[in-house]
């Protein structure tokens, strides 16, 4: 019962958080400042990632996942609003994760939305948490294990298209 109330906030956080900032009027100061945060994140956790599976083996699908990640730590990125298309559905992951202490014990939660872009309702399809004991545990970590369950799930479900990733 923790674990699921640790994860409905914390997909209620990430919601309200993004909804906040997708609303809020954003500088050129603002979006560089978010954007080298974002580009640390990922980079941090891309290391994590890496490390932590890499005694696993690489399936094509990791080895694909890899290239997607350095290619995005490599490129330019321009922060956009998309606009929902009529006619078909669209999906929307949301994940957030952190931990107390930073390290320490912490948890992390992702779900997926189905947006009916005909009537503008989402309905969630899908949804998980996860809660992490070891007191080595940091918030980056948390939070991209978040994004890599829901990628997983995405990726055991091919009608999930066309995805939107959506964290801090």
């Amino acid at each position: 019962a923790d674990c699921w109330r640790l994860g409905v906030v914390t997909v209620l956080k990430v919601i309200w958080k993004w909804r906040n900032d997708h609303h809020a009027a954003v500088t050129s100061l603002a979006t560089s400042k978010y954007k080298a945060i974002l580009r640390a994140r990922l980079q941090d956790s891309y290391c994590t990632v890496e490390n932590t599976y890499r005694a696993a083996g690489r399936s094509r699908a990791h080895i694909r996942a890899i290239h997607a990640v350095i290619g995005a730590l490599n490129g330019h990125w321009k922060p956009t609003l998309f606009q929902i298309e009529g006619g078909s559905a669209q999906f929307v992951l949301f994940f957030y994760g952190g931990s107390r202490g930073n390290p320490g014990p912490g948890g992390s939660g992702a779900v997926i939305l189905k947006i009916d872009s005909d009537s503008n309702t989402g309905k969630a399809i899908w949804a998980t948490s996860m809660s992490y004991a070891a007191p080595t545990t940091t918030n980056n970590q948390a939070e991209y294990r978040g994004l890599l369950q829901g990628l997983l799930h995405d990726q055991r479900t091919t009608t999930l298209r066309p995805l939107h990733v959506v964290g801090d």
